[in-house]
């Protein structure tokens, strides 16, 4: 009787698969050290882009509004003055006035250029008014205005302002303003006036 022999047996456990394949597994991995690392910034301080604009340093600015009154009594410096009419009852031409001012913000020099229109003594005038501190910044101004010659013959002034700009501390200036003022005699005598401005942006 032949013996065949034997081949060695293989044990199999049927109905024991592995739940998960190996490149699965890898992937699970590789996220949850990625999801680690992602907690780990938020817990070290990490900033995202809302925090950082949250943490930005303000800005301040001095910037404020003021009002400045402006006294003074101007001289003409230089005038060119015409008279027309068959009575010479008209005036009309240019006046530069000048003089200094004390305020509440320090002493200013103060310059008219004045252009006026008039007909015995009463009528429009119009020009600038550049205002200088001690540190040379200045504030320009334009005026628009109108004279009245009054009964002892002396003439009201009456102006308005807008502010047209500046230079250092007035370099962002705006606002509007009046003036008051009398003089006593024939246009380019001397005047007495009262400039009030109220400034937006001064950087004081």
């Amino acid at each position: 009787m032949t013996i065949s022999p034997s081949r060695p047996r293989v044990h199999q456990r049927s109905g024991h698969r592995p739940l998960f394949s190996a490149g699965f597994r890898l992937v699970v991995v590789a996220a949850a050290l990625s999801l680690a690392a992602g907690l780990a910034g938020c817990g070290d301080g990490g900033t995202s882009a809302t925090d950082s604009s949250a943490a930005a340093p303000m800005t301040t600015t001095s910037a404020r509004s003021v009002r400045l009154e402006v006294p003074a009594e101007l001289t003409s410096a230089e005038s060119h003055l015409m008279k027309v009419g068959e009575d010479a009852s008209k005036t009309y031409g240019w006046n530069t006035l000048v003089g200094p001012s004390s305020t509440d913000l320090g002493t200013f020099d103060v310059e008219m250029l004045g252009n006026v229109d008039y007909e015995n003594g009463n009528g429009p005038f119009f020009g600038f008014v550049t205002l200088t501190d001690l540190s040379g910044d200045l504030l320009g101004l334009r005026m628009d205005g109108e004279a009245s010659v009054e009964a002892d013959g002396s003439s009201a002034l009456e102006a308005t302002f807008e502010v047209i700009g500046g230079t250092g501390q007035y370099s962002e200036a705006s606002g509007t303003g009046t003036l008051t003022g009398t003089r006593m005699a024939a246009v380019g005598a001397p005047i007495e006036i009262v400039i009030i401005v109220d400034l937006i942006g001064v950087a004081l």
